[in-house]
């Protein structure tokens, strides 16, 4: 596999991930195990953005709308998360998912 080729594969399995039509897991178990992110991390603003302007230099549109419209649902202008996160003092977990939320007062758990 080319470089040209691994950079291409570790942004396409971000993608699918950032936008759920793949779980890590899914990736880490396949032949193509790369990433263009730290999927240890919830997303971050910047490297969303890296994404989108790969994908747009390629000219794969069809990516770029749907990275942007999670884009702008997930971040404000200023790049800055959205959804807040829990500020309980003891949250409570009663479910667990890829973004845990407090089961008292229904916000994401951050790390």
């Amino acid at each position: 596999m080319t470089e040209q080729q691994k950079i291409h594969i570790a942004m396409v399995n971000s993608f699918n991930v950032i936008v759920g039509n793949a779980t890590v897991d899914d990736v880490l178990d396949s032949n193509v195990s790369l990433f263009s992110h730290d999927f240890d991390d919830e997303f971050q603003y910047d490297n969303l953005m890296f994404i989108l302007k790969y994908f747009e230099q390629i000219e794969m549109f069809d990516k770029c709308a749907t990275l942007s419209s999670f884009i702008d649902k997930t971040f404000d202008k200023a790049g800055r998360h959205k959804e807040k996160a829990c500020e309980c003092p003891y949250p409570d977990v009663k479910i667990y998912e890829t973004k845990t939320k407090c089961s008292s007062c229904n916000r994401k758990i951050k790390r």
